[in-house]
């Protein structure tokens, strides 16, 4: 490539003599790339060599454009805005920006989740068997120890699916507020602000510090430092740039500089994003303690039962020997003491004592804000001895903070940084002026604090949210908040 070429005047050049025609209904737009053909590029995004090459063979951005309807500087045509005609065609061929969601798992399944315990199945089994040999035995008052024992199943099926439904009620509640996001899209050359569920394959997104992107995009064009940062998807805080070279903007990753616009080209399931979440399985393994208790109630019931065994035929052979007298009644006495002896040997209130514990730790846990959505994590997190993790925003915050500062030009705080206290009141006014003027951070507003994070603020446990700019404008504007200043 030349160095002509490499020029922004260049591309800026190209892209007005774009000979773009607009078909005279969306309907009637020959489409020349499907759903799959845009996938397919995003796809590339770790490969971006490959995806420039297969940018190029479809035309470049311009081809894109050209392909979706869209133009390059005023977006969508004036004949789609407010047509939900027009809107729904588009939804038709590339889906709605919105990521399947599973149906919610109904009370009456949880339920039955928690019967697919071993130990519970040896307890109903050793309990519907005490109920008839009990009755047979001694008539209703006999039946009253296999009831105690399926009432003691009930209790634990009961108690461990209902903390679950209130878990994933919860949860989905928590997760439903964080998708109500709005962005910014450029329709008929005018700026319009919508839900990141209106976003349409072909839309022109406006991109600003701050921004967290609403679904997959080609890069148009943009300021020199436009840059944003992956860390939702990749989970690397690095800040990478994005111009003509690297143009591919992923959705839910933040633009932390600059400004820029791109075209949106895959939205909901179809972004990498989407197809992320749609691999993730809700499907655990058996935590350490309820693989130790399988063991246990196997054990439990192949035991009891070949020690129930053996004494019958002990207590058959005794009877056959020392001149058996009423048949009937002997051998139906010898079974009823086999299976007390099973019975006896189930410890009914071992899953219930382990299910009550393990509410009790997600209660107590949810105390200091960690919110734990299945109660067997809490007893797996309790018996891990090595953690193998990437550090960024899991061993660490994934936020800056100011460590240390020089001021005077003779002065150094290595160790520990000023107050406002330890500098001159023109150096304080000085520093906060030259801070809050050139950052775009600011202070969340206390409208958009979730509830949990009201509740931190109140008690001291954590400050005001910063919302725009990148790490370090966020923690310059920090570091000038501890200082004193304030909106």
């Amino acid at each position: 490539m030349s160095f002509i070429q490499q020029t922004e005047s260049y591309y800026t050049n190209k892209r007005e003599q774009a000979d773009f025609k607009r078909s005279k209904t969306v309907q009637d737009h020959d489409f020349l790339f499907d759903a799959d053909d845009l996938s397919y590029l995003m796809g590339q995004f770790q490969e971006e060599p490959n995806a420039i090459s297969v940018l190029a063979q479809m035309g470049g951005v311009e081809g894109i454009s050209y392909a979706l309807r869209t133009d390059m500087s005023s977006g969508l045509g004036e004949d789609e805005v407010g047509d939900a005609d027009a809107t729904a065609h588009r939804q038709t061929l590339y889906g709605k920006n919105s990521l399947t969601e599973k149906p919610p798992v109904p009370f009456w399944r949880l339920c039955l989740d928690e019967l697919e315990d071993p130990m519970l199945k040896v307890l109903i089994v050793a309990g519907v068997v005490s109920i008839v040999t009990g009755a047979i035995q001694h008539g209703t008052e006999g039946a009253v120890d296999g009831i105690a024992i399926l009432v003691a199943v009930v209790i634990v099926v009961m108690v461990g699916g209902f903390n679950n439904y209130q878990k994933e009620k919860q949860f989905k509640k928590q997760e439903a507020e964080s998708k109500k996001k709005d962005c910014i899209v450029i329709r008929a050359g005018k700026e319009e602000k919508i839900p990141f569920g209106e976003v349409v394959v072909g839309d022109l997104v406006v991109l600003r510090d701050g921004f967290t992107i609403p679904a997959d995009g080609i890069f148009v064009f943009g300021t020199e430092n436009l840059k944003a940062s992956e860390a939702g998807l990749t989970g690397e805080s690095k800040e990478l740039p994005k111009n003509r070279f690297h143009p591919l903007l992923m959705k839910g990753t933040n633009i932390v500089s600059g400004e820029g616009l791109m075209i949106c080209v895959a939205v909901g399931d179809k972004t990498e994003y989407g197809g992320l979440m749609a691999k993730l399985k809700d499907d655990r393994d058996a935590t350490p303690l309820q693989e130790k208790l399988e063991v246990l109630g196997a054990q439990i019931g192949w035991g009891g039962m070949a020690v129930a065994i053996l004494l019958f035929l002990i207590l058959i052979i005794y009877w056959a020997i020392d001149d058996p007298v009423d048949p009937g009644t002997n051998v139906v006495n010898f079974f009823i003491i086999a299976v007390t002896i099973v019975v006896v040997a189930v410890p009914e209130g071992l899953p219930l004592a382990v299910t009550i514990s393990l509410a009790y730790s997600m209660k107590k846990m949810l105390v200091d804000n960690n919110f734990v959505r299945h109660l067997a994590a809490c007893e797996t997190m309790g018996n891990a001895t090595t953690i193998c993790s990437d550090k960024t925003g899991t061993l660490t915050t994934n936020k800056m903070s100011v460590a240390k500062c020089h001021l005077y030009g003779t002065t150094s705080y290595f160790d520990k940084l000023p107050g406002k206290m330890d500098m001159s009141q023109s150096a304080y006014n000085r520093i906060n002026v030259a801070v809050c003027t050139n950052t775009k951070s600011f202070q969340r507003d206390e409208k958009l604090w979730k509830p949990d994070e009201k509740k931190a603020i109140g008690a001291g446990k954590m400050k005001v949210p910063l919302d725009g700019g990148n790490q370090t404008d966020c923690a310059m504007l920090q570091w000038v908040i501890d200082l004193g200043a304030g909106n």
